[in-house]
């Protein structure tokens, strides 16, 4: 039998013959000796509440709804005119539904999704069109009721690069200022997409493609194939689509590392 004892500021460990009375220990902290119980049960309160905050955390993921998987296609044919042609396409279930376009981007610290660059808007299912109705409050929402038998939902509008963008100080730009040229286009693919309220959009999986004008090529941080004037890229995050952007050009773009070397030379040029 091993004893904790103090003395002369110091603590000794020694040992004692095992026939050493219990009540002989001493207890170095302030404070009468607790009881046996009253250590056990605060363990014990503690497992059990470790425990209930496991499982509540299990039950919530199990809760949340599962994230479903869209296809995007943007058809680039017309960037010439300014006119990119999305069709998205995702799982739908009967009964309401309220989908959203993009409204807070990042890096432009307000609500100010290019909204107003949409055009054409049409909810088909089952081979039918869907009436839909704009939100009364938020004008980035649209309300519809899917008919029983519709489990799959076509979503068709078209992105103006034309239409006008600017507020009381000026022009304001951002992800919906003229992005495209006759020979040059950047697409940012939160101006194409449609998402289901009440996910989260970084979380959802998008199947994202496209088709290239005749001729031009395309670079992108997004892995890929390309074949022909079409492109794809499988299943991917939505964050990860969304940080993405997407340019095409009838000349082939520079890489992007060469593109900020010059530009660092041309504003300073002592820079190496």
């Amino acid at each position: 039998m091993w004893r904790l004892c103090s003395g002369s500021g110091k603590l000794i460990l020694r040992s004692l013959p095992a026939t050493t009375p219990a009540k002989d220990d001493r207890w170095l902290l302030p404070g009468p000796r607790p009881s046996a119980l009253s250590l056990y049960f605060p363990a014990m309160l503690n497992r059990l509440l470790l425990l209930a905050l496991c499982g509540s955390t299990v039950l919530a993921a199990a809760a949340a709804p599962a994230q479903p998987e869209s296809a995007v296609f943007v058809d680039c044919s017309d960037v010439r005119r300014g006119v990119f042609h999305s069709h998205v396409t995702l799982p739908a279930a009967p009964g309401p539904m309220t989908f959203v376009y993009p409204k807070w981007i990042p890096g432009e610290h307000m609500a100010d999704g290019p909204i107003i660059n949409m055009a054409g808007l049409k909810f088909t299912g089952g081979g039918k069109a869907i009436a839909w109705r704009r939100d009364l409050v938020d004008m980035f929402a649209f309300h519809l009721d899917i008919p029983q038998g519709v489990s799959s939902l076509d979503i068709n509008f078209d992105f103006l690069f034309s239409a006008p963008v600017s507020d009381s100080s000026g022009p304001s730009a951002f992800s919906a200022g003229a992005s495209a040229t006759a020979f040059l286009s950047v697409l940012s693919w939160n101006q194409v997409v449609l998402y289901p309220k009440g996910y989260d959009v970084a979380n959802l999986i998008f199947a994202p493609s496209l088709r290239l004008p005749t001729g031009w090529k395309f670079g992108t941080a997004l892995p890929g194939a390309k074949t022909g004037r079409q492109w794809n890229r499988g299943p991917a995050q939505g964050a990860t689509v969304e940080l993405s952007a997407h340019s095409e050009a009838k000349y082939r773009p520079l890489p992007a590392r060469t593109v900020e070397t010059r530009a660092r030379k041309a504003a300073c040029p002592a820079l190496p």
